[in-house]
């Protein structure tokens, strides 16, 4: 231990605290429960509720005390309370979301006011729920731990349950037990296929990619109820379903799932969800944690990015730095990739690489475009990767190719950091009037540029080389951070992935900010970024700057 010094409960550090404590509770009525110290070494208070009687209330300390609140939760006999009251643990919830209302001046009397509060408010279910923070049911369950199954789109998306005849219906699931299936204790499955009346879903790209023929399959029913079941009327609606089930079949193990509409995001909101469980035939449920996928949700986590759906980028170059704004693009919103490289991926690219040593030999544009499925499963119905190097001797269909792959698009991005590569995209992106971002790190990843070029707004690549070729952000010298793993044709640098994490993250911003002009901030006076996370000596320093091009007088390809 740190100075020599035995870790010890905060109750024998504080004894005056402790002390202070356990009179507020036993003048409250409470009494410590010493079979619990002896033998766990944990403070836990034993009462009843002032304003309801009946029931029993626990007060337990946590280590963190009084940093952190003490917890107050009742036993299963008394009526769980309509809000702030956790199906699993019995914890009431205080102090406001995440105890933001507690802080360490407070004490144990505090606690339970706000309990006494909570059974006074909502014991008997009546109290207005507005700007109440949503509860839905299926946060407060005790789930198998380890255990989950995605519900995909189209299959989490449907929404025509008022339309059909039968409020019942078939699922099918592919599941991977990673423990006993008897016990089935861990595992994780996917619903692949819902019947909805006459109308049949299937899960779509790229989800049926991650389990394809994985696992094993397994048949289900579906209810979908009216109104969502209260955390007390839980289990008396599963066993009336399962009972529904077992009338007309007979198995070890009945898979079943509900599906309701459950409160999210604020007061008077929905969305539809589904809980599913399995019963043995006895009847004993095992609930699986449950997470339905759906896109809006993921909006909403990212406010002030609408639009980047619709958007389409060609990214040259997924290496390093490629993979990682490419990876920060598509997770906040950006669905439509052309991903151009013609490199394999080595093991050691790791080290800076979004993807991970098991893409070993794989093309780089093919394993980053499974990248981004895994971030954001729209792109696979939106984006291509192509093999190719770009100003190399090609055929000329295949440079058409990739000329019409890039006349779709609303933003170019080149990380190669070839300078040919750069003339021509620069070129390029002149000619079909869209704009351009270059994105570069110095050696030893000691810095890095952004340049944005946009036609008919901002001086062109070149003329932002010609003004600042001789005034670069730091770099390694080339002796300690040029390597030639590949070949004397491909070489490669040091630097690591944090620094290199920095740049990506600029570059990001910038890509976003072309994307949506329309942004309350955005502004195309500054153009170039400059960062530099260490001095010419090496020291670092952490400097970001942003600086305007000026055009060359006369320059051939954007008239500045």
């Amino acid at each position: 231990m740190s100075g020599g010094k035995d870790c010890r409960p905060w109750f024998e550090k504080h004894p005056h605290w402790f002390k202070e404590q356990t009179d507020i509770l036993i003048s409250a009525g409470f009494e410590l429960v010493k079979d619990i110290l002896s033998r766990e070494g944990r403070i836990l208070f034993v009462g009843h509720s002032k304003v309801d009687p009946e029931r029993q209330i626990f007060v337990a300390f946590p280590d963190a005390f009084p940093s952190s609140a003490p917890k107050i939760f009742d036993t299963p006999p008394s009526k769980l309370l309509s809000r702030h009251h956790r199906i699993d643990t019995r914890q009431f919830c205080i102090f406001g979301i995440n105890e933001n209302r507690w802080s360490a001046t407070r004490s144990v009397a505090d606690a339970l006011a706000e309990a006494e509060e909570l059974i006074s408010k909502f014991k008997d279910g009546n109290a207005t729920l507005e700007n109440q923070p949503p509860e839905p049911i299926t946060r407060a369950i005790r789930y198998e731990p380890e255990t989950a199954i995605l519900v995909p789109p189209p299959i989490s998306t449907f929404n025509g349950f008022a339309q059909l005849k039968s409020p019942t219906g078939k699922f099918r699931v592919k599941f991977i037990h990673e423990g006993d299936q008897k016990l089935i204790t861990q595992g994780r499955g996917i619903i692949f296929e819902a019947d909805f009346g006459e109308k049949k879903l299937n899960w779509s790209r790229p989800f049926s990619n991650y389990f394809g023929n994985n696992g094993k399959e397994i048949h289900g029913d579906w209810f979908y109820l009216q109104n969502p079941p209260t955390q007390e009327s839980l289990y008396g609606v599963l066993n009336k379903c399962f009972q529904q089930i077992k009338a007309f079949k007979k198995a070890n193990y009945y898979w079943l799932g509900l599906i309701f509409n459950e409160e999210v995001a604020g007061n008077g909101q929905s969305r539809l969800t589904w809980l599913i469980a399995r019963a043995n035939a006895e009847g004993k449920f095992h609930l699986l944690r449950t997470f339905p996928y759906i896109q809006q949700e993921r909006y909403a986590r990212i406010p002030g990015l609408e639009g980047l759906e619709q958007k389409q980028v060609t990214l040259i170059g997924c290496g390093s730095l490629g993979s990682k704004i490419a990876a920060n693009l598509a997770a906040s919103g950006v669905n439509r990739f052309h991903l151009v490289d013609f490199d394999y991926f080595e093991p050691n690219n790791s080290v800076r690489h979004e993807l991970g040593v098991e893409c070993f030999g794989l093309n780089k544009e093919r394993a980053l475009f499974d990248r981004l499925c895994s971030l954001n499963p729209a792109v696979a119905e939106n984006s291509t990767f192509f093999y190719f190097q770009v100003a190399s001797i090609s055929p000329f269909n295949v440079e058409q190719k990739f000329y019409n792959l890039v006349r779709e698009s609303d933003l170019i991005i080149d990380t190669t950091a070839i300078h040919s590569v750069s003339h021509f995209i620069n070129e390029l992106s002149f000619e079909l009037r869209i704009p351009t971002l270059f994105a570069t790190v110095t050696n030893g990843a000691w810095g890095g540029e952004i340049v944005r070029a946009i036609p008919g707004k901002t001086p062109c690549w070149l003329c932002w080389l010609d003004q600042y070729y001789d005034n670069k952000p730091p770099s390694a010298p080339a002796s300690s951070a040029e390597i030639f793993a590949p070949g004397c044709d491909q070489p490669t640098f040091t630097g690591t992935t944090y620094d290199l994490a920095i740049v990506a993250s600029l570059a990001t911003s910038m890509a976003v900010e072309t994307l949506l002009p329309d942004m309350e901030y955005a502004d195309f006076s500054k153009n170039y970024i400059r960062w530099s996370g260490k001095d010419k000596n090496g020291k670092p320093v952490f400097l970001t700057e942003t600086f305007s091009t000026n055009g060359q007088q006369g320059c051939w390809l954007c008239g500045s």
